[in-house]
């Protein structure tokens, strides 16, 4: 069987050549594909463009350049993207390569000559960074080793992320990388980053993934490395009382058995070490080897064991230079004074320290550098300000945030709404992620805190007290929030007129969950004007409301409400009996899915009643996106619209209603 194909790649008119190949595959076993030159825009993959204005010589210079990537995919489309833009010279060259070296043709070599080609040394490095990490890594850990090698010429945390995701866009572009399975993540292809390990290892660079270690390096190699990074490794021998590595600025270890101990002054022989990332390791001796290491702006502890007071000062003692500093799932208890002498820190993680409960008063309001803090799932027993039996309690408040010019990222857990801070500097954020209260509903799937690292304004509010909502510093967050959990949420009747009259303005998605009170997202109210809300909602879960009764009951709503709700999900709502008036269907311009669930007294999706005006409305109204609905254990139900004849309810699905 034989399948043709055409592959494309254009340059830019006036500078570049591009490859148009055109194969003939044999899925039985052999490939042969025939190469002819292209000059002109285009975009890869795009089959069908032709240029008629091109010389006999450009057209064999780029047949040559394919016969000489021996027929592979992979090598023509990586040539192909290396040499776009570059002068005829660089084609000229890259042939002649390619006819005198053994392995020219190969992924290997393409992979190389694109990164030969890269426009500075800033892109091969992050380059190669992005190889040693591995083939699915996140933006946010490419950033954090980026400041901690301090090879960026900027000066901010959100200066960094900015440039290192404007740098992944030309290795994109290069077809180098590729977007990962996450908003956060990147990946690399297994040819491309077995390639990029060989370039990294002639840099020096000592990279071991999922293997064995069972010797070190000899002596010669270790005096040369400038990065070691061990992920998931078995290791099989003992680590050396001093690894003499005097030019390694990164030591990478994600130690596959839990708890490897780590001997005394291990580090002795690492003065210029920038970036240590241990994870998994017990550190009972590593307090010893913090003098050697004052010149490191990156530290990492996390999943550890004994992280022990003395070591904290250490930190805190020899290693001013920090700008990230993160003990993430490790068993610290607590974090003392001596850490507030790292004034040049810029990002400091917590999360996950379950045994962490004590932060002496003063040291996160010393941080004056700080950008980002993320403290989810701790147990900190914060100081409530202004509170008399409190007084003993020497732990910090959280009020100490408000000193911190430079914080624009949060990730918190407030253990309740008396622990706000009264000096309110949520204004001044960037993106948050604030927890309220504990509950665990916000563990299921539709109900799951964003990832850490996720760049975004949420906001859950977990807290059965009264009148929570109406706290200055909580309707602040109102204004900006794009991610609302609610629950048990007391004394609300509807969300739209008690929390937030300006509609949620930049609202995405919206959970509201086990709240007796609500009623209505919107109440009818006398308004002189259409009210506009949640013009950017784009997911709307309702459950286990057991008194809502509508939506939104008979109001004025604007254009722009609505306009962008994609997504309804709605559960265990017994008193409610439709989820849209007919006069608010020609809003739902972009609602793609609809799910209704053991909710006893549904009857209908859409509810017109029996007038002129609604019964007119239901003929010219349609649902053009509906693409899922889904209804489940509705006893009550009677049809998708009430008032309408199947004939009408096949308008609302575009006319691909079935009889």
């Amino acid at each position: 069987m034989e399948v043709n194909f055409l592959i494309y790649f254009f340059g830019s008119p006036n500078l570049s050549y591009g490859v148009k190949v055109v194969g003939r595959v044999n899925l039985l076993g052999s490939t042969k594909f025939i190469a002819s030159s292209v000059n002109g825009l285009a975009t890869i993959c795009k089959v069908g463009i032709t240029d008629e204005k091109i010389s006999d010589l450009d057209e064999r210079l780029a047949i040559d350049i394919a016969e000489k990537c021996q027929g592979l995919p992979m090598s023509i489309v990586t040539t192909a993207k290396a040499l776009k833009n570059q002068s005829r010279s660089v084609w000229e060259e890259t042939l002649k390569t390619l006819e005198r070296q053994k392995f020219a043709g190969t992924p290997e070599y393409s992979t190389k000559l694109s990164y030969e080609l890269l426009a500075n040394e800033e892109l091969k490095l992050i380059f190669l960074l992005c190889a040693c990490m591995g083939q699915d890594a996140l933006v946010s850990d490419l950033v954090r080793l980026c400041i901690g090698l301090g090879f960026l010429d900027v000066y901010t945390a959100k200066e960094a992320r900015d440039q290192v995701q404007m740098l992944l866009i030309h290795l994109k572009e290069s077809g180098l990388l590729s977007d990962g399975y996450s908003n956060d993540g990147f990946t690399m292809q297994n040819l491309v980053h077995n390639a990029a390990l060989l370039i990294a290892s002639e840099n020096n660079v000592f990279v071991l993934a999922k293997k064995k270690l069972d010797e070190w390096p000899d002596d010669d190699k270790l005096k040369k490395y400038t990065a070691i990074f061990l992920h998931h490794c078995d290791v099989n021998t003992e680590f050396p009382k001093n690894l003499k590595c005097p030019k390694l600025k990164v030591f990478h270890f994600h130690n596959n058995h839990q708890h490897f101990k780590i001997r005394k002054d291990f580090f002795r022989g690492m003065k210029e070490l920038r970036v240590l990332v241990l994870l998994g390791i017990d550190l009972s001796e590593m307090s010893s080897s913090m003098k050697y290491l004052t010149k490191l702006r990156k530290l990492c502890l996390e999943q550890c064991i004994n992280l022990d007071e003395n070591l904290c000062i250490d930190i805190g003692k020899f290693m001013k230079n920090l700008r990230i500093l993160s003990f993430s799932g490790s068993d610290i208890k607590s974090l003392p004074t001596e850490l507030k002498d790292l004034s040049k820190l810029q990002i400091l993680d917590l999360s996950n320290c379950s045994q962490l409960k004590s932060i002496q008063a003063g040291v996160i309001s010393s941080l004056t550098d700080l950008e980002e803090l993320y403290m989810r799932n701790t147990l900190v027993e914060w100081r409530v300000d202004n509170n008399r039996e409190e007084n003993e309690n020497k732990n910090a408040s959280l009020s100490e945030l408000g000193h911190l010019n430079q914080i624009t990222n949060v990730d918190l857990q407030i253990p309740s709404v008396d622990h706000l801070p009264k000096n309110l500097f949520f204004d001044k954020l960037h993106s948050y992620k604030i927890v309220i209260g504990s509950s665990s509903t916000h563990l299921e799937p539709d109900f799951k805190i964003p990832e850490k690292y996720q760049l975004l304004r949420y906001l859950a509010i977990l807290e059965k007290k009264v009148g929570i909502h109406s706290q200055k510093g909580i309707k602040m967050l109102f204004e900006r929030v794009e991610n609302l959990l609610l629950e048990e949420l007391n004394g609300v009747q509807d969300i739209f007129y008690a929390l937030n009259l300006k509609g949620f303005p930049c609202l995405k998605t919206l959970s509201i969950v086990s709240t007796s009170s609500i009623r209505y997202l919107i109440k009818p109210q006398e308004r002189k004007h259409p009210e506009n809300a949640f013009p950017k909602l784009e997911t709307l879960h309702l459950y286990k409301l057991d008194n809502m009764k509508q939506l939104c009951s008979r109001v004025s709503l604007s254009s722009s409400s609505f306009c962008k709700l994609k997504v309804v999900k709605i559960k265990l709502c017994g008193l409610l009996k439709n989820v849209f008036l007919i006069s608010m269907v020609k809003l739902l311009v972009a609602l793609q899915t609809i799910e209704v669930s053991e909710c006893n007294s549904l009857k209908e999706i859409v509810f017109a009643e029996d007038n002129a005006q609604d019964a007119n409305a239901s003929k010219s109204l349609e649902l053009q996106e509906l693409r899922t609905l889904t209804l489940k254990s509705l006893p009550e139900f009677h049809g998708f619209c009430s008032n309408s004849s199947t004939e009408q309810q096949k308008v609302l699905f575009n006319k691909q209603l079935m009889s």
